[in-house]
């Protein structure tokens, strides 16, 4: 059997080379033709960088070194699990109404109006969160680190907005919904704070007017004091205000000449003077001690309003040791670069394209060309 050799496959090439020629400018230009009619799609790019926290950050070192990992960054994982949440996704569609934008050819954009009548057919949620999902890309770089998001759109505007509305949602989403340990001792301490605010102010309040309303001595030098929790007796104040007001009311819908609306109205009026006296009874049985010394009175608000300033020093010293305290654990980030509207289309990428078709038509034509010469010399040598 005769050896083919490097001389044969050129003479093949050559005989056929017309063949060769013609589909690889066909094939070629048939790829460039496509490029031209592709949709131009736009690519927007925001990139943030985790801040961690200084105790995660030493709990994440510490754990390295005792198993022998490569440490990493525990605040890039959680906001990469943020980011590719469908909670996310679903905000960001209902806050920048992205089902317009995701379903251009089903949105009526004269008439503002969906174009299919049939409710049913608008397109769901979720199956706009998967459309958003294939359109938005989240890559990490655990040696940096850094998080780009990307944002592939038709409209280059709107991929703009698309990729920097992710990063004011995450912010916002950080903020609303992460409660660590830390933070919780800051809410608890904030709201003691504001309490003793308001006992502070008080006790100020009750110390003017002792002294404007009484003058220490010797003719009167006691006086009755009211030791009774006064929030019992501003919760039962305001029953009084409001049953006196039913009196009031049941008054005004007695109807004169109608003597059974004014029986009727009687009667209610009865029973509600009736919770009155017995609202104004529980108030009269107040705890009060007779006959204080003015003096004595006078070092008690004098003595309150001094420990309620030292406990308003020692709240604000914890409070500002919390917020100290809730920065170190705080899940929080830094935009390094804001997306921008991007000026050359990201797709179609027509040298990739055309390189690849002129590539691929080659070695078509060469498969043709061989086939070709293949079938002739088969037919040729039959009897």
């Amino acid at each position: 059997m005769k050896e083919i050799g490097l001389l044969d496959y050129w003479r093949v090439i050559v005989k056929w080379k017309g063949t060769v020629i013609l589909m690889v400018l066909v094939l070629t230009s048939f790829s460039v033709l496509i490029t031209l009619f592709l949709p131009k799609t736009y690519q927007a790019k925001t990139t943030i960088m985790p801040i961690e926290g200084q105790r995660t950050g030493e709990l994440t070192l510490t754990a390295a070194q005792l198993f022998g990992i490569a440490p990493s960054s525990s605040s890039l994982l959680q906001l990469m699990a943020i980011l590719k949440s469908r909670t996310l996704a679903e905000r960001m569609i209902d806050k920048y109404d992205l089902k317009k934008v995701l379903y251009p050819k089903l949105w009526d954009q004269q008439n503002q109006k969906w174009i299919p009548n049939d409710p049913q057919k608008i397109p769901s949620m979720e199956h706009a969160v998967n459309n958003l999902f294939s359109k938005v890309t989240f890559a990490e770089d655990k040696k940096t680190p850094l998080i780009e998001i990307k944002v592939e759109m038709r409209d280059p505007k709107v991929a703009t907005e698309i990729a920097n509305g992710y990063v004011k949602e995450l912010a916002y989403f950080i903020n609303e919904n992460t409660l660590t340990l830390a933070k919780k001792d800051r809410i608890f301490i904030e709201e003691q704070l504001e309490r003793n605010k308001g006992d502070l102010l008080n006790s100020g309040k009750d110390l003017s007017e002792f002294y404007a309303a009484n003058k220490i001595s010797n003719i009167m030098p006691t006086l009755n004091v009211d030791i009774s929790i006064e929030t019992e007796k501003r919760i039962l104040k305001e029953k009084t205000v409001k049953i006196e007001n039913g009196v009031l009311s049941s008054h005004s819908q007695g109807l004169p000449g109608i003597p059974d609306a004014f029986a009727d109205a009687q009667k209610k009026t009865d029973e509600l003077q009736k919770k009155v006296g017995e609202v104004e009874s529980q108030i009269q049985k107040t705890k009060i001690i007779n006959d204080v010394p003015q003096q004595v009175y006078l070092q008690y608000l004098s003595l309150r309003r001094e420990l309620l300033s030292e406990v308003h020093s020692l709240l604000t010293q914890q409070y500002e040791m919390a917020k100290i305290e809730e920065s170190k654990e705080d899940l929080s980030f830094q935009v390094i670069d804001w997306a921008r509207v991007p000026e050359k289309r990201f797709k179609p990428k027509r040298r990739p394209i055309v390189i690849t078709a002129f590539a691929m038509s080659i070695f078509l034509a060469m498969f043709y060309a061989f086939f070709k010469e293949y079938l002739e010399k088969t037919s040729s040598s039959s009897p």
